[in-house]
Formats: structure tokens, sequence, C-alpha cells
């Protein structure tokens, strides 16, 4: 029987976690593989998808989409949301942030968790201690903060796991191994691979999509991997046809009694050379030319396909998929549904798994001070806004309304404050806003303008 430490590892690896993914392509009782039929990688790892990231346009907008839009805006941490002044924490957080650029740092590592099971963020601490000792220090400033690193699972690997039942970290992480790519001497560039050890306590752990524990997660394109697979061929192979039928193809006959001779190295040169190099000349001494044309299939309802399904697994809009909320396709629908997901991946994920650990972190060793009553806010941007268009329409309505309530008739039976809450839906802020005025038909300068006018005909 495998020890509790031999388990825990076992069960964190990605090969592991698809110890079924061949049976999922076999049918007709394992006599067909569809996997080797369609091409599919059945057994994908790291590398795969860091691969479909650096080479495939639709992977990297995947990974990026969500980090790309819930970090586009910073989110403000305060512990007194009752003033305007900002307090000694609220500070203390903002310089922080500026000087280690956090929100840099967390978006990188955020993108590097999707690639994987995971991601960390090392802090390097001047604390004289051995980084796989426990950062204790509860008196660490901004200066004791070396740097942070951001470290994909393709860098990072579980060393050690707190195997004791009893301890309240049972079954997570205690020991790193991280590795470092760097440069040997000053006269080669050949990259060289350092490891070194990190205590958990110097360590900040990423994992996206957790459902077992907190550790593992689920690579975001491994669900759409044999997507991703299929749109390749779409794309390319539609490329590829175009290139070889766009001209039509040639049928050469030699007639009967034709005195053609040409060794068939030639020939070969010459037929490569007109396929593949788009050459427009071709020899066919006594041979009879044909001009075959093709029909080129449209790749677009295949690829609409695909894209569909995309960003049906993904939770991604199709239109902010592939980058239409830039023009004028994206529906307000689509941006609306698109900020409502973003939103809640910031409050669920962002905010309970990269901020408030990393906030937590800096708040135990000192370098921030401790908050109001020991607690603070995470307050996300409102990123959707109001489109223009409904800035208008919502003005023009608001203007009506207002003229039809300033009625004093309509102002005997219903308050200011009432009219703004109940009927307008808008939050009523008497320090702000004014009551409607009666109108005074003497000062109004349209009644003015009337009575001048009437005054002048009668003098005439």
């Amino acid at each position: 029987m495998k020890s509790l430490k031999a388990q825990l590892e076992v069960n964190s690896t990605l090969s592991q976690r698809r110890v079924q993914g061949d049976t999922y392509f076999k049918t007709h009782n394992s006599t067909r593989d569809l996997g080797k039929v369609f091409g599919y990688e059945t057994d994908p790892t790291i590398a795969e998808y860091r691969v479909r990231f650096d080479r495939q346009n639709v992977a990297k907008r995947v990974v990026k989409a969500y980090p790309d839009a819930c970090w586009s805006k910073a989110p403000i941490i305060s512990d007194d949301t009752e003033t305007t002044v900002e307090s000694t924490f609220e500070l203390a957080v903002t310089e922080l942030s500026k000087s280690l650029k956090l929100v840099s740092y967390i978006q990188k590592t955020d993108i590097l968790s999707r690639l994987g099971q995971f991601a960390l963020i090392f802090i390097g601490v001047k604390d004289g201690l051995d980084t796989d000792t426990p950062m204790e220090s509860t008196k660490l400033t901004t200066d004791s903060i070396l740097y942070l690193k951001p470290y994909s699972q393709a860098n990072a690997g579980i060393k050690e796991y707190d195997v004791d039942p009893a301890s309240p970290r049972f079954g997570l992480p205690l020991l790193y191994t991280l590795y470092t790519g760097g440069f040997e001497g000053t006269s080669t560039i050949t990259p060289v691979r350092r490891g070194l050890t990190a205590h958990w306590t110097r360590v900040i752990h990423i994992a996206e999509g957790a459902l077992e524990n907190d550790i593992v997660g689920e690579p975001v394109l491994e669900p759409i991997l044999d997507l991703l697979h299929d749109l390749l061929k779409i794309t390319g192979g539609s490329a590829e046809s175009f290139w070889l039928n766009s001209r039509g193809g040639l049928s050469l006959n030699a007639p009967a009694g034709s005195n053609f001779k040409i060794d068939q190295e030639t020939q070969k040169e010459l037929m490569t050379s007109y396929t593949n190099n788009q050459t427009r000349l071709l020899t066919t001494q006594g041979m009879d030319v044909k001009t075959l044309n093709y029909t080129i299939a449209d790749p677009r309802s295949n690829f609409d396909m695909i894209m569909t399904l995309i960003a049906t697994t993904t939770g991604i809009p199709k239109r902010i998929l592939m980058g239409a909320e830039q023009g004028e396709l994206a529906s307000s629908q689509d941006e609306k549904n698109w900020f409502e997901k973003v939103r809640t991946r910031q409050e669920t994920y962002c905010e309970p798994g990269i901020v408030r650990p990393l906030i937590d972190w800096f708040i135990q060793s000192g370098v921030l001070p401790k908050p109001h009553n020991d607690t603070y806010e995470v307050t996300w941007h409102d990123l959707a806004g109001i489109p223009e268009s409904e800035i208008a329409v919502n003005a023009e309505r608001m203007a009506k309304a207002m003229l039809i309530f300033s009625d004093p008739a309509i102002r005997s039976v219903m308050s200011l404050e009432q009219i703004y809450n109940d009927i307008l839906k808008k939050e009523f802020k008497p320090d702000v806003l004014e009551a409607p005025q009666e109108v005074d038909p003497a000062a109004d300068p349209l009644k003015n303008k009337e009575k001048l006018l009437k005054d002048d005909t009668v003098d005439k």
C-alpha cells in the first residue's frame, strides 16, 4: 500500500487526472479509437497547453480574456468606507501596489495558472533565512520585499505535502521546488534551469477551478483542446486548399503518336515547381493541356460551429471571444453578459483566491499596517459603465419625467423623495438635488417675450 505522501503526490500530477482519458475516445467495444482517427491528443501535457498558447491565436485569447478583463482596473482596498480621506492602511496599500507592481504580477500569475493546474507567486524576502525555512517575521517593511516572481506549473513542483491528519494544513503543500531560467556565464545563450526549494509561507498558491481540493485546478484549454485541434485543421486546411486549387488544376495528355520525351526526374521538378511555387510556366511539348476547375469549399460554417462550441465551453460570449467588441458587431446584451461574468469571477475567485491571500500575507508579515477593526473591503470597479446611447435615452426620459412631476397637482399627492425612489427608481439625495420650483410666468423669458410682442403691437 502506498504511503499517504505518495498518494498525494500521484493525485497532483496531470497524467493521473487523465487516467481514464483513453477510454473516452473508444467506441464499438473499444475496437474504434476516435482519438487516433481524428488526430486528437489523448494525454496532453502542460507543454502542449503552452505551445497552444504561444502559437494558436484563439487559444491565447481564451487564456487571457478573463485575466485581462478582471485586472484591467485594480480593485480598491479600504478599511474605512465611511470617509473619503484615505486611512493609513489604504495609503500603505496604494504605495505598496505601486512599488511592487502588484496588479501586473497578479495578472501574469493569473494567466499562468490557466495554462496548468496551478501557478505561484514566490515572494522574495530579505529576512536572513533560507527559502526552505518558514517565513515567521512579523516586522518586515516594504524594503524587505526583494521581488515578486510568478511561476507556472511547468516551472514549479510540489516537493512535500503536510501528511499530519492533525494539522490544519493536512494534504496541502509544505515545500515547493521552483525552477529558475537563467544564462550560464556571459558568452553563451544556453538557458540553465536551477532549482530552489521554497517553504509554503513564502508562496501564494493560485488554482482556478479546483474542486476536490484547493491546490489542483483545471487547465482552461483542457475542455477545448480537441476543438482547437479541429479549428487548426479548418483554418490551415482551407488555406492550403486555396493555395493548391484557386487557379484550377491541369490535365496533361500525350496524343497517340506524339514524340513527347522527357525524363521522369525533370517532369517531377517541373510539376513540383508549378504546384508549390506558384510557377505560371509549364513546359508541355507534345502534350495536350486542359484546365480543371475546382470548387473550393467555404470553411465559414465549420469555423463558426467550432467557435460557438468554444464560446459555450469557456463562458466567453462569441463576439467578445473574437474581438468584435471593438467594433459595432457586439450587442449591448453581449457586453452586459460578459461584464456580469467578469464581475462574478472577480468576486468568487480573484478576491478570495488571489487578492486576500496576498494582502493578508503582507499584513501578517508587518509590511502593511493592520486595517481598522482588523477588516478590509475589496471593491471592484464597474467595467460595464453605461453606453452613450443608453445615457442619451435615459437623459431624455428623465427630462420628460421631471417636466411632468413639476406639475403642482402631482406634487401635492407625492413628495419629491417618492417620485425619485418609487417612480424614477433613482436614489434621492436631498443634499445634492433640489426640488423643482414652480415656474413664475412673470419670470419666464418666453412669457416675457410674448408680453413684449403684444405691447409692441398695441403701440403700433
